[in-house]
């Protein structure tokens, strides 16, 4: 689904974002500063909607400023902004100039669209600024103290009447501060929420639902999907993990010789976080987790021994490497990364037949959010068309023990509790950055097709 120009943009072609529209014409502005939240699942249209009614704001209002706002400067850039790029696209006659740099477009009539952070807390930088207008993308990661930082420098261009901040975001835990603050609160009449749905958007491929309950859960595909404002983690943040279900406990896992090897870490140094590794195969679309690897303290040359010594490499021709991407960092112990030691005695190892095997680094350059990682992790647990992708084999206990009992910290709606006697919890994150760079690679690594030809 392409970006529409705003010439061609026609709000009335989805029902609730034409409510949106005539809701933003009929507002009695003079009671204050409009408040708008899209609370909508994902693919129902809400950015292309807030981001006409940005331009449209500027190019009917004189001298008007609207601010883009997102927690982290580089996914506005990907996201919001470039969508606005796309719907100006047509429009160069319109635009004075454009700073690249701060992510600033000048309209003829003297009217700007800035783009900020809050990522680092500093929410004093918006002290400085006359706004008519600001918008929260993904507003869910936004404190409500960045929100009414915001909120105190909007109205302050006087030539601009009706002013408005536009907030949107995918469905969250009820005890977020915006369940609250929007749909819990329906005196305030200045505040008004518009609900979309997947479904609603006619202009998806038919494909596009499919797909998406193929890699959410259940619980989570009713937030995504049915946009329900349910709490789904609890304190166990792999909720859709089944025991019984998942956990080989009495079945070593039979390595297939015509499939990859999949190695996965996670780099820890501290009393009570040990390095944690493990291997496995994906064949399918299906996670298999053969074996777990458990170290105290920072020693990679011990963990990447222990899992050679296994013997599961006589029986491959090719291992790939997953992980945490910590782990490319160098360290006191010389000049060599982690990522360096296990790729350097991967190459230099050789079976008894003396062949060797092909190494294949998958390590991104970032690690995941956090919560994208456990979302992965527990649509392979089971998804919204009730398929199980993820099993754990007798010889990876700590695994099964990790997806159990690992717990998030106190106060916290994703943060895991890795502090001393929770050694387990890092088994499961290296398992989710497995999972994750897997199924996100941009490079299309580890085709379903096996390594080599079956007999």
């Amino acid at each position: 689904m392409s970006t529409p120009l705003f010439a061609e943009f026609n709000p009335y072609e989805i029902e609730w974002q034409g409510q949106a529209t005539e809701a933003y014409e009929t507002f009695d502005y003079s009671t204050g500063i409009y408040e708008q939240f899209y609370s909508g699942s994902i693919g129902s249209a809400k950015t292309i909607e807030h981001i006409h009614l940005i331009v449209r704001h500027c190019l009917e209002n004189k001298g008007a400023c609207y601010l883009m706002l997102r927690r982290v400067l580089k996914d506005l850039k990907r996201t919001s902004w470039k969508v606005l790029l796309a719907h100006l696209a047509e429009m160069p006659m319109y635009i004075r100039s454009y700073n690249i740099s701060n992510l600033t477009i000048t309209f003829w009539n003297g009217s700007t669209i800035m783009g900020d952070s809050y990522d680092k807390g500093d929410y004093e930088k918006f002290r400085s600024l006359e706004l008519s207008g600001a918008d929260f993308e993904e507003a869910n990661e936004a404190p409500k103290e960045a929100y009414e930082a915001v909120k105190m420098r909007v109205g302050r261009v006087p030539s601009v009447k009706n002013n408005i901040i536009t907030s949107r975001s995918n469905p969250d835990e009820p005890s977020h501060w915006l369940y609250e603050y929007f749909i819990e609160d329906t005196e305030h009449k200045n505040k008004e929420v518009f609900y979309s749905l997947t479904e609603q958007n006619p202009f998806l491929p038919k494909w596009y639902i499919q797909n998406l309950k193929e890699d959410l859960d259940p619980l989570m595909a009713r937030r995504m999907l049915k946009g329900e404002w349910l709490s789904i983690r609890g304190e166990m943040p792999y909720y859709a993990y089944d025991s019984e279900k998942q956990f080989k406990k009495k079945e070593k896992y039979i390595i297939d010789p015509n499939y990859p090897l999949d190695f996965f870490h996670d780099f820890n140094i501290g009393e009570g976080k040990p390095m944690s590794s493990g291997y496995g195969q994906m064949i399918g679309d299906t996670f298999h987790i053969a074996r777990t690897f458990i170290v105290e303290g920072f020693n990679t040359d011990e963990i990447i021994d222990e899992m050679i010594d296994s013997g599961a490499l006589e029986l491959i021709t090719k291992v790939r490497v997953f992980g945490d991407r910590n782990g490319k960092n160098n360290d006191t112990r010389g000049n060599k990364t982690d990522y360096d030691i296990i790729k350097s005695k991967l190459q230099k190892f050789r079976k008894k037949n003396q062949q060797a095997i092909s190494v294949e680094m998958q390590v991104p350059n970032i690690n995941p959010p956090i919560r994208s990682r456990q979302n992965i992790v527990n649509a392979h647990c089971l998804n919204d068309n009730g398929k199980i992708r993820l099993y754990i084999y007798s010889e990876a206990k700590m695994a099964d023990k990790g997806l159990r009992l690992t717990k998030l910290k106190k106060g916290s709606t994703y943060q895991e509790d890795d502090s001393k006697g929770n050694e387990f919890q890092h088994v499961t994150t290296a398992i989710g950055y497995y999972i994750h760079q897997y199924k996100n690679s941009t490079e299309k690594i580890g085709s379903l097709k096996p390594t080599t030809r079956r007999r």
